[in-house]
Parts: structure tokens; C-alpha cells; sequence
């Protein structure tokens, strides 16, 4: 017989009243490290487990990886296709409780991968039927997911459209200031003109992630607020012509990732001038709307074309290099408070392209300039201790 799938969201029927008492006597935690793969098989295998038994195994990897797996099942089912009291399931959320999961039986072979960075396989049996499995568990780096595959002109963007968004917080006033890009799960790019006076001091900072709009807690369950534990600023930053202008902040304690936040990838796997001329970028920001306007409290977004550096040049950005881009496009542009922000590209993913640095009158007739991540990516590896990147 073929494989069967039934997908259940209401399994009240198959499930008893307390999921983890059916588990008491096998319940297995996992834990994957970034690089490894392992395999989990059903007890006794390649014989049958035994009639009457359960056991649940609880799968995480690190955060920024998704668990794959890819399993061979042998679980009875009845004449009628029924999967008769044996059921193997699957939990892409991660959740122990396996309301909603999917449940198989039959004999075949399934891949699933989990949503995030935590998966659950269990099943259960009747007392007379027996089966088996086997599941080999792989992770696979991820970044840049997003709720919306493409923008259009100046626009309020989706509710946690852009997962890897911060606003940078001056906690002595309680506003935000810049932006900046979560690339990891401790840290955070943004742009080093940002962080001066008060606010090169990490206990003045704080990265807001997850946010709408953010004078109100109801748009979005996924907000938080962490405290930054450092800055380090581009040993060769030059704060008259803005060249080197980026900075790594790190959180004190580790961003938790979820529908609503994540990392943004970092361009590995393009050529360094993928990007360097009339590329869309997405560029989303708190900003003000006009030059010296006021500021948005919801997160909008727009669509900007990049420029080489011999156009901007002589469109009057003489001191841009090597290291840096600029983008124009009639009447739009980033603005105030956007600094440090980033500008995606979008290919499948959200990869972080550019940082906000510096510009004339938002939406005037000169280019804006801005960081070059493709520029600095040995030096985020170098700066950013203990992280992993996609495609690194």
C-alpha cells in the first residue's frame, strides 16, 4: 500500500485530553548544533515498535536554521485506508502539544521541514498494530523570509514585512533615531554616524524589533525591545566624508526569532558590483516623510534604484567610493531618522544590500549615498564573534 496522508487541524479525536501523559514514558529532547545531521528511528527499529506504545521526539537547532526531515514510515492502516488507531506525526512549529500537527500511516516515504528552528515527530499506536520509521534530521541555514513578495511605489508596508527591521531607541529620551538590519541572533547592523555623543554609549540604546507602528502594542504580537551591550564602530570610519559608515550593535541578551523577526541575509554568492546599477532595492524606514517633515509612527516603504559611481559623481556625490552606492529615483528617497536602515534586494529571500548614510533634501535632484555591505563582509565576520551567516 502507498503512503497516506491525512492532514488534521482539529485532533481532539485522535489525541487524549493530556497529550504529555501519553508521552511519559518516551519523550525525547534533540538538540542539533549548527553543522551536524542525525537520525531518529522509532524504538527496536528496523523491527516494529511494540503495540500499545508512544514516544515524542523534540527536535531544535540553533536559531537562524530550519531542521528537514526526511522520513520512511511503515505505519499500519486498515483495509478501508483508515489509519486504525496508528498514527505517526508531524509538528513543523515545533509545539508538543500536536493539536493541528500533521498525522500519517501507510508505508512511504515524506519530507518536512520545520518553520523555524524547532520540529516534533511522535506517534502513537492502538493496542493490537504495530510499524516503524526512520528520519534523518538536517538543518538548513535561513534567513530574509518575508509576508509580501514585492512592493510598489511609496507605500505603509505589511505588518512584519520586513522581519530583519530595527528601530535603533535612544532610551534617555525614549524615541527612535535610526535604523539597522538584525543579521544574527546578538547582533544588529546599522551605520556609524549614528551612534554619537550619548548614544556611542550602549546603555543609552536599545534595538526595537518586530514593530508596526509603534505607538501602539495591538498591530503586532512580535515587538520587543532589547538593550545593546556594544558598539563597535569601523576602525576607519571618517565622520566628515562618511566613508566606512557602518556599525555592529550587540544585544544584551539573544533576539528570539519568529514569524515577525528574523535575520536579514547578507549578500554572499553575489558579485561584489551585482547591485551597482539601476537594481531595485526595497527600502524600508520610520523616517521622516519629507525633509524636516514629520516622522512616520508606522513603517513604510519604498522602491529605489541604485546609480554607479560615475553617474552619481557627476550628479554632484564627488566624494563617493568604492565602498559605497547611491540610489535615486524622482520623488522618492530615504529620509531623516532612516539612517543606518537597510535597503533589501529581493531574490526568494531578503538580502541586505545597502545601510541608509547620508543624502542632500530627501527626494531632491541628488542621489543618496549609502554603505555597501558586499564591502564590508569580512569585516562583519571578523566584528560579529560567535555568528553564522547564510551561504558564509
Amino acid at each position: 500500500m502507498g503512503l497516506l496522508l491525512i492532514i488534521g487541524f482539529a485532533l481532539t479525536t485522535i489525541l487524549p485530553t493530556s497529550v504529555n501523559a501519553w508521552f511519559e514514558s518516551c519523550d525525547r529532547q534533540i538538540v542539533l548544533a549548527a553543522g551536524t545531521s542525525t537520525t531518529v528511528s522509532s524504538p527496536n527499529y528496523s523491527s516494529n515498535y511494540g503495540a500499545g506504545t508512544s514516544c515524542r521526539y523534540q527536535i531544535q537547532a540553533p536559531q537562524g536554521f530550519t531542521i528537514t526531515a526526511s522520513c520512511s514510515i511503515k505505519i499500519y492502516r486498515d483495509a478501508n485506508n483508515n489509519c486504525a488507531n496508528e498514527y505517526f506525526y508531524v509538528m513543523r512549529d515545533g509545539s508538543k502539544e500536536l493539536l493541528g500537527s500533521e498525522y500519517l500511516c501507510g508505508t512511504g516515504s515524506v519530507q518536512r521541514t520545520s518553520r523555524f528552528n524547532k520540529l516534533t515527530l511522535a506517534y502513537t499506536s492502538g493496542s493490537y498494530n504495530t510499524g516503524s520509521f526512520t528520519c534523518s534530521l538536517t538543518l538548513n541555514c535561513d534567513c530574509g523570509w518575508s509576508v509580501s513578495s514585492k512592493i510598489v511605489g511609496g507605500r505603509t508596508a505589511a505588518v512584519n514585512e520586513y522581519i530583519s527591521m530595527v528601530g535603533t531607541v535612544n532610551l534617555l529620551s525614549n524615541s527612535l533615531f535610526c535604523g539597522g538590519a538584525i543579521i544574527s541572533p546578538f547582533y544588529i547592523l546599522s551605520a556609524a554616524h549614528c551612534f554619537t555623543g550619548s548614544l556611542a554609549t550602549p546603555a543609552n540604546v536599545g534595538a526595537l524589533v518586530g514593530d508596526h507602528d509603534y505607538t501602539t502594542g495591538s498591530d503586532t504580537s512580535y515587538s520587543a525591545l532589547y538593550r545593546i551591550s556594544s558598539i563597535v564602530k569601523h576602525g576607519l570610519y571618517n565622520s566628515v566624508t562618511n566613508v566606512n559608515d557602518i556599525a555592529l550593535l550587540k544585544t544584551s541578551s539573544e533576539i528570539q526569532y519568529n514569524a515577525g523577526v528574523g535575520p536579514a541575509c547578507l549578500p554572499y554568492g553575489f558579485a561584489i558590483n551585482a547591485f551597482d546599477n539601476n537594481v531595485i532595492l526595497d527600502a524600508p524606514g520610520w523616517g521622516t516623510t519629507s525633509f524636516a517633515g514629520p516622522v512616520s509612527t508606522v513603517l513604510r516603504t519604498v522602491q529605489l534604484n541604485t546609480m554607479d559611481l560615475t553617474t552619481c559623481k557627476s550628479r554632484g556625490m564627488t566624494d563617493v567610493t568604492s565602498g559605497q552606492l547611491c540610489t535615486y529615483t524622482a520623488g522618492k528617497d530615504t529620509c531623516q531618522y532612516d539612517s543606518g536602515g537597510s535597503l533589501y534586494y529581493r531574490f526568494n529571500k531578503l538580502y541586505t544590500i545597502l545601510l541608509v548614510s547620508y543624502g542632500g533634501s530627501c527626494g531632491g535632484t541628488k542621489p543618496a549615498v549609502n554603505t555597501k555591505v558586499a564591502a564590508y563582509l569580512t569585516w562583519i565576520r571578523n566584528n560579529a564573534v560567535g555568528a553564522t551567516f547564510c551561504g558564509a
